[in-house]
């Protein structure tokens, strides 16, 4: 037999994990061109005001450009590499800041644009 109190616990799991509350910057990422060394430093910040530089990233949707790929908290996060084809590369970028508990999960999404110039 179910208790209510099984039902609850699991409403709650699965709500929770949408939330969203970090705040991930920059709100725009500067350009790239072919063959030039590329290296921007994500952060996401908490409502609190506090930063943090290491957080885990993912790509939500899309693709990095070729030759880019996702750093990972050594020493920062952030968007690195050389990119090797010209063009326009939409993706939305997931900021991870730790754990899940009964109140969420803490994360950020934010849209990008990456122009790759020739």
């Amino acid at each position: 037999m179910r208790t209510p109190f099984v039902g609850i616990l699991l409403a709650l799991a699965l709500v929770g994990c949408t939330t969203s509350t970090l705040d991930v910057q920059p709100g725009q990422l500067p350009g790239a061109t072919v063959g030039q060394a590329y290296d921007v430093t994500i952060t996401a910040t908490s409502p609190e005001g506090v930063s943090n530089e290491k957080t885990a990233l993912s790509l939500d949707s899309g693709e990095l450009p070729p030759g880019l790929s996702l750093r990972q908290g050594n020493p920062t996060s952030g968007i690195e590499g050389t990119p090797t084809t010209a063009g326009t590369y939409p993706f939305k970028l997931r900021a991870n800041g730790g754990a899940c508990t009964m109140g969420g999960c803490v994360f950020g999404l934010r849209d990008y644009t990456l122009v790759v110039n020739p």
